[in-house]
């Protein structure tokens, strides 16, 4: 088989391909190329087999030229603007934006359509003309000054609720990573809280604490934990020393440690919600058995030792700040 058939084998898939576009539909024809004669040429817009399209013009990767239309000379085709029919964009003329030349209308000279322009018809916009907005124009020539129209209200009505809808989609979005990234941190938070702990009645003679359990994260500004009550009393029923056998013992200092044999009771508190935006931090310690506690809304938590407190304070702050509007 000679070479030369070969070789129109080999590129006749390429040669039968046709380019289609969504602004041109149900026609074939390809991308133009841009700057042919320059260094570095460009894919332009697309356009169709039908069209007649000079060498010196430009046509935008977004433009299309359909139909029998022509763009001649030096004209110029930006943005999403579409020719089509029999329309003739010719000499200097620009057509940007969403405009639309169709039919038999012819733009030259130096003559500008942009925005949303509708040129259609027999018109002809020349000179130094300037069709923009909303103008639609489907007769006549004009060669000088600026034409356009308001938008409709329809339009106006339609881009309004498409702009809502977009803001609603993002503001969902935004609200979705927003708490993402709150429970994530609350996370860390309540992996940092260590027992919780909660301190003493010396009045009724009892002592009360609170066993927490990390439980619900509700972002972004609390979570929930599961309280369990001990109560161990301290009155004449425990066997301690005489003067806690003759008369009921208000205890002092650190006289807790001592109390290892008093009645208990247990109960199930079911949970308490920890509301960040009503937030109060303090650091206190129990000299009785030497521990620093993180003071948090009215409850107490055993962290570790005075600097992880000091840091688990500032982190939280930080956290009610960033998610809960805390100033």
């Amino acid at each position: 088989m000679p070479f030369r058939l070969i070789l129109i084998i080999a590129l006749l898939p390429g040669i039968l391909k046709a380019e289609t576009s969504p602004k041109c539909p149900g026609q074939q024809g390809y991308y133009y190329t841009n700057d042919k004669s320059k260094r570095n040429p460009r894919k332009g817009g697309f356009v169709s087999n039908s069209a007649n399209v000079g060498d010196y013009v430009f046509i935008a990767p977004t433009a299309a030229v359909c139909g029998s239309s022509s763009v001649l000379k030096f004209s110029r085709v930006y943005g999403n603007a579409i020719i089509k029919d029999e329309a003739e964009v010719t000499e200097k003329a620009r057509v940007y934006g969403n405009a639309v030349v169709s039919g038999e209308a012819q733009i030259a000279g130096e003559a500008k359509v942009s925005g949303n322009a509708q040129i259609s018809g027999s018109a002809v916009i020349k000179g130094s003309a300037w069709a923009k907005g909303y103008v639609k124009i489907s007769s006549g020539t004009i060669t000088q000054g600026r034409h356009s129209a308001p938008k409709p209200k329809a339009v106006a009505a339609r881009e309004k609720e498409e702009s809502a809808q977009r803001n609603k989609a993002q503001q969902a979005q935004n609200q979705k990573k927003f708490l993402a990234d709150a429970e994530n941190s609350l996370k860390w938070i309540m992996n940092d809280l260590g027992q919780g702990w909660f301190g003493e009645d010396k009045q009724k003679g009892f002592y009360r604490s609170f066993k927490f359990t990390k439980s619900t994260i509700k972002p972004p500004c609390g979570f929930y934990l599961r309280l369990t009550k001990e109560q161990k009393t301290l009155d004449s029923h425990c066997n301690r020393t005489k003067r806690v056998k003759r008369k009921r013992w208000t205890p002092k200092g650190g006289d807790y440690k001592l109390v290892k044999n008093c009645k208990k009771e247990y109960d199930n508190q079911g949970e308490k919600f920890f509301d960040l935006r009503k937030l109060s931090l303090l650091k206190h310690t129990d000299f009785s058995n030497n521990r620093t506690y993180l003071h948090f809304n009215s409850f107490y938590f055993y962290v570790g030792n005075a600097n992880s407190i000091d840091k688990s304070i500032k982190n939280i702050k930080e956290h009610a700040r960033k998610y809960c509007g805390l100033k």
